[in-house]
């Protein structure tokens, strides 16, 4: 098989993940020739508002933020190389307690083996060689993440095409430099960044 015809796959939980944590993967397997195939398992609801409200402030408007995120997200993905884009369409279920956590439809109140059966059918439809999910701790530790990591790795077990399964880490010492130097420069962190562990170096 030619390298043209090679296929990653990279699975997120929210629209921006795509950016924030593969980009730089996606876009470099992009340049070598790869199809790159992104599934988003959620309509990232309980983003930021256009008020900067947070999805557990009382006011926050989802119905703008789906909308939004969509939009920004179908221009993120071809930037990042994406070539084709699947919206498994389920409700974002916010950070770890919140109540959105228990609603029928948010991500994490779906099994994992109904998650895992749609992401196997992408997989048995492209036949990527390489995954792109998160790791065992979603990255910083939302439900969402944990749950598409949890889903992804029994769809990878069930497929035959799979060669190799990467995670984005951040090293504990780049994260604290990272934390550092934003305290330098007076600049305001989001606390998943401050309160993300970071992977032993």
């Amino acid at each position: 098989m030619s390298v043209a015809q090679r296929t990653l796959l990279c699975v997120h939980a929210h629209p921006d993940d795509e950016a924030i944590f593969t980009a730089g993967a996606t876009m470099l397997y992009a340049e070598r020739g790869y199809r790159v195939v992104l599934i988003t398992c959620t309509n990232g609801r309980l983003g930021i508002d256009q008020n900067n409200h947070g999805g557990n402030h009382p006011d926050h408007d989802p119905i703008w933020t789906v909308a939004t995120r969509a939009r920004e997200l179908a221009v993120a993905a071809q930037l990042v190389g994406v070539t084709r884009h699947i919206q498994l369409g389920y409700d974002d279920s916010g950070m770890a307690g919140w109540p959105q956590n228990k609603e029928p439809d948010s991500f994490v109140a779906t099994s994992v083996a109904t998650v895992a059966a749609q992401i196997l059918a992408v997989i048995e439809e492209e036949h990527p060689e390489v995954v792109l999910t998160y790791d065992e701790r979603g990255f910083y530790g939302h439900p969402d993440h944990i749950h598409a990591h949890q889903a992804t790795m029994a769809a990878v077990e069930s497929s035959t095409s799979v060669e190799r399964l990467y995670y984005p880490v951040i090293p504990q010492r780049a994260r604290q430099e990272v934390r550092d130097l934003a305290q330098q420069g007076g600049l305001s962190m989001p606390a998943w960044v401050t309160t993300a562990k970071g992977t032993p170096d």
